[in-house]
């Protein structure tokens, strides 16, 4: 059972495409890299994901189990800590209270994607 799957995902900012017709799905134990240059949506994406923002169209869905969060690129919160004791302590993040990371009782879950996108704006 997958942990996250997004299907037929697009988001657009007024006239502009950030996404269009986005589909994966992250099985347990995988891993995955999110690479794109500045302003190709990687950040639209995560704040999907995490159920931050509503895509234009698709959807997004998570195993029961799975704890989907968001840690923004400028986390707010002590300033000695780094980005993963940060992400550890659960501190708030901008929006809904989600916050780490996809985990179970046991295990980190560092997943990857099974398909990559094709429809990134160019």
């Amino acid at each position: 059972m997958a942990i996250l799957t997004a299907s037929d995902l697009s988001k657009r900012y007024g006239a502009e495409p950030i996404l269009r017709g986005v589909t994966f799905s992250v099985e347990p134990e995988e891993k995955v890299a999110l690479i794109g240059r500045n302003g190709s949506g990687k950040t639209t994406l995560l704040r999907l994901l995490a159920g931050l923002d509503e895509p234009d169209a698709g959807s997004v869905s998570h195993a029961r189990w799975a704890k989907i969060g968001y840690l923004a690129q400028i986390p707010t919160g002590p300033g000695d800590a780094d980005v993963f004791a940060h992400a550890l302590s659960g501190a708030p993040t901008s929006g809904p209270s989600r916050h780490g990371f996809a985990t179970s009782k046991r295990t980190w879950l560092a997943p990857r994607f099974t398909t990559i996108p094709t429809a990134w704006p160019r």
